[in-house]
């Protein structure tokens, strides 16, 4: 759960406005699924942290010396108890499940694989297809949404593991939001209807405790990060 810094076990650095930038977001939480990932993961578990909001495009260099890549990326976080840091989300996740491992989780390796290739590789692929190559690419999302929405079916529901979200649920939840906000507003189609296991999930893990102090502001600035991403993607090649 979030705090205001008072017996939080973890420093998340994150996504986000600080103080001083953008006068309609600042101070809050931006649009990177892979931070709220890993913050849903500790409210999930009701171990208090405390957001450090960071502008993607000027992120300190101190965090590359805590990120396998070696430079500086989010989510990465400081374990405030034993002065350790950790980078990279399915690093985090795993090393809280081990910390914490009540209520179990499990971790990105023992977890469910559906859905695996569709974010962002598939659904990156779709955004950026133009003329003739976007029936090819919208093809391959639907099957994609096929195979999800049918091991949600296969299962207990409304999550992959029945009746109580696993860490691979935790994973989907932002990942699936921020698809349907982008391909929605973007494309002018957002994940159909038709694929209704996919959408009980996301209305079960949106209305869990851990999803809001986790999710971005609003789904304006997720609009913003992939129009964003598709500029810098085309302008690079």
């Amino acid at each position: 759960m979030a705090s205001n810094g008072e017996n939080a076990a973890f420093e998340v650095y994150c996504k986000g406005a600080p103080e001083g930038g953008n006068p309609s977001t600042k101070g809050t939480t931006l649009d990177c699924p892979f931070s709220q990932r890993v913050m849903m993961t500790l409210g999930e578990k009701n171990v208090k942290f405390v957001k450090q909001l960071c502008d993607e495009q000027d992120l300190p260099d101190f965090l590359g010396d805590h990120h396998p890549a070696g430079k500086p990326l989010i989510p990465v976080v400081k374990d405030l108890q034993k002065d350790r840091w950790i980078g990279e989300s399915d690093d985090i996740v795993t090393y809280i499940e081990e910390k914490y491992p009540d209520p179990s989780l499990g971790t990105p390796d023992t977890c469910s694989k559906a859905g695996e290739g569709l974010f962002p590789d598939t659904f990156m692929d779709f955004l950026l297809a133009e003329g003739d190559d976007e029936a090819s690419a919208k093809k391959k999302l639907e099957e994609k949404y096929e195979e999800l929405d049918k091991a949600f079916g296969e299962s207990e529901g409304p999550y992959l593991s029945g009746k109580q979200p696993c860490a691979a649920c935790i994973a989907l939840g932002p990942q699936l939001y921020h698809i349907n906000i982008a391909t929605g507003r973007i494309k002018g189609w957002p994940i159909p209807d038709k694929y209704s296991n996919i959408h009980r999930f996301l209305d079960a893990i949106k209305s869990r405790p851990s999803w809001g102090p986790a999710a971005p502001v609003n789904d304006d600035v997720v609009e913003d990060g992939w129009r964003t991403k598709i500029k810098q993607k085309k302008e690079s090649s």
